[in-house]
């Protein structure tokens, strides 16, 4: 018999299961990761996007900070990247407590009310794309020591996955399009969409 699977069985089979957590020495390994490579990470048996991995270090710095201690267990909350042009810096950036608690705080409060990350983000007279916080919170939570202030370089403001042709290629035709028309708007939701982008994890 052939037995054909219908989008509900493939859907179930690879879903991830509900409340899933990474312990402290996994969500240090993301960072690590994170450090040196911005694209997806992996963590046990599952993987996380560069969006994930975000929101991930985004609530164990606000924690760690808060609460003066490393959290046992951070949730993991899947979440997409922004769908608007991202902020990028014009020179480094040098985040202090203060700023990463409140860039934390805020990065979290608006995936949790939007279910994306935020294109641009503005706390304590500091201005950063989202790339420049996830190098800044890698960095914190890497460190044997929460340090007094990190430094970032401006980032691509994008993963390295980019790179990949369904992001870099991503296009639209249609027959009712006028000569030379260009999906500028796809194009660029093609890159933002990066950030969401994480292989298949193990089952």
């Amino acid at each position: 018999d052939i037995n054909v699977p219908t989008f509900a069985d493939v859907i179930a089979e690879h879903a991830d299961p509900p409340g899933e957590w990474l312990t402290d020495s996994q969500v240090r390994s993301v960072a690590k990761q994170v450090l040196k490579r911005l694209d997806h990470t992996r963590a046990g048996e599952t993987t996380l996007s560069a969006a994930d991995s975000l929101y991930v270090l985004a609530q164990y710095v606000r924690f760690m900070l808060a609460e003066k201690c490393r959290p046992d267990q951070t949730q993991i909350k899947r979440t997409i990247g922004p769908v608007e042009d991202v902020y990028k810096p014009a020179k480094e950036i040098r985040f202090k407590r203060q700023n990463l608690l409140l860039a934390s705080r805020h990065l979290v409060e608006y995936a949790d009310a939007n279910g994306r990350l935020p294109h641009a983000l503005r706390v304590h007279g500091i201005d950063c794309g989202p790339g420049e916080l996830l190098i800044a919170l890698a960095q914190s939570v890497a460190a044997d020591k929460l340090p007094d202030f990190v430094t970032v370089e401006p980032t691509a403001g994008v993963p390295e996955c980019v790179a990949m042709d369904c992001f870099s290629k991503a296009t639209a035709g249609s027959g009712h399009a006028t000569p030379g028309y260009t999906p500028t708007q796809i194009h660029l939701q093609g890159r933002l969409q990066s950030w969401s982008y994480r292989p298949a994890g193990k089952r």
